[in-house]
């Protein structure tokens, strides 16, 4: 949000022009500070719940993981870590300018799609977690009443 932060002029509204673009053109609206505050609130939460996930996914392998080989399991899960969050920007700029100006949908209905596809595949991957949890979950409960 810091670049949108330096085109706010003092009436709260976007600068005239951006790289010699004329905003004042039919299409294009003023930012508010309403909006842009409004923004800056998303990102926050969705910075915080990322933040929450991440710590939830390191304590899980942790329990997962034999004391011997936690180490390499936590290195290897922060370079995996790492990766998403280098390669993850340009995979998710190719489908949104795929979806968006490919010519196989509409704009909107393309937009629509990549959503949808990017939802499933969180909802699958977060499923696939509670699962997995769930089964470790069990088979530790299961070993300590044999105990």
């Amino acid at each position: 949000l810091v670049p949108l932060v330096l085109w706010v002029n003092d009436k709260g509204a976007v600068a005239d022009s951006i790289e010699g673009v004329s905003l004042s053109q039919p299409g294009y609206r003023s930012l508010t500070w309403a909006a842009l505050f409004y923004l800056a609130a998303l990102v926050a939460i969705y910075r915080l719940m990322f933040s929450v996930s991440v710590a939830s996914l390191m304590l899980a392998m942790n329990r997962t993981v034999i004391p011997s080989h936690r180490a390499t399991m936590n290195g290897v899960a922060t370079l995996l870590v790492s990766l998403a969050r280098s390669v993850g920007p340009g995979i998710a700029g190719f489908l949104v300018a795929f979806s968006l100006s490919a010519g196989v949908f509409q704009p909107l209905v393309g937009a629509t799609c990549l959503f949808l596809f990017l939802a499933m595949a969180d909802l699958a991957a977060g499923l696939s977690a509670i699962v997995f949890l769930r089964e470790e979950i069990d088979q530790e409960r299961d070993s300590t009443i044999q105990k």
